[in-house]
């Protein structure tokens, strides 16, 4: 694959980050406001994150170029275990800081990543308002999200045995015009089992091991 770059936004310990070097990309820069998460980042993958991305936000100019732009905004405004109040609440309006470095620096790809619940009854509405804006910076990105779960990968794809549903929204710079108009694309992936793979498979033991075997 080719080399590109990527910045890696509310970055955890790295999950975007093992996926997209595995693909041949290289970060230039990530923010993560947990100290014990970026420290964890930093000796996994030798980058140093920003501590906020609010703040990264008003100096975006300095975010430097790069290919895909991947971010795990917050989820917990739109969790099923918390309040759901979405973009009432200030965690959810870190969105708005998202989008302000995406309008200065244009990425061609952006990836973004939530809970399923994003497109529940309830935050619906903000789902839709979050497409409306991605389109508006000229982004095309399908009406239907992906969502997927771990355990419906095999593990040679990366799966896991654990049930964890995320939502992804994946977006191309096309331009307003095409972005406005071509908004019925598919999802990535149907909500099912990839391939052929079949969950029964799953052996926790050794897929999902608890403890160094050795011991």
């Amino acid at each position: 694959m080719s080399p590109f770059t990527f910045v890696d936004l509310f970055a955890g310990i790295g999950g975007f980050h093992a996926a997209l070097t595995a693909m041949g990309g290289k970060a230039v820069c990530a923010a993560e406001i947990d100290p014990r998460a970026r420290r964890v980042y930093e000796e996994n993958w030798g980058l140093k994150p920003e501590a906020d991305v609010v703040d990264l936000a008003k100096r975006a100019n300095s975010v430097p170029d790069h290919t895909v732009l991947a971010a795990g905004f917050p989820c917990q405004p739109y969790s099923k275990s918390g309040h759901q109040r979405g973009m009432d609440e200030l965690r959810g309006q870190v969105f708005h800081d998202l989008i302000r470095i995406i309008a200065v620096k244009k990425p061609p790809i952006i990836l973004l990543e939530n809970v399923r619940n994003l497109y529940g009854p309830r935050q619906r509405p903000t789902y839709h308002y979050i497409l409306r804006r991605l389109r508006n910076l000229g982004y095309k990105v399908g009406t239907v999200p992906t969502v997927i779960s771990p355990h419906q990968l095999p593990l040679d794809r990366g799966g896991r045995p654990q049930v964890r549903e995320r939502l992804y929204i994946v977006g191309t710079r096309v331009g307003v015009e095409r972005s406005s108009a071509e908004t019925d694309s598919l999802a990535l992936t149907p909500r099912n089992t990839i391939a052929s793979w079949s969950l029964p498979e799953w052996d926790l033991r050794t897929d999902l091991p608890l403890e160094d075997p050795q011991r």
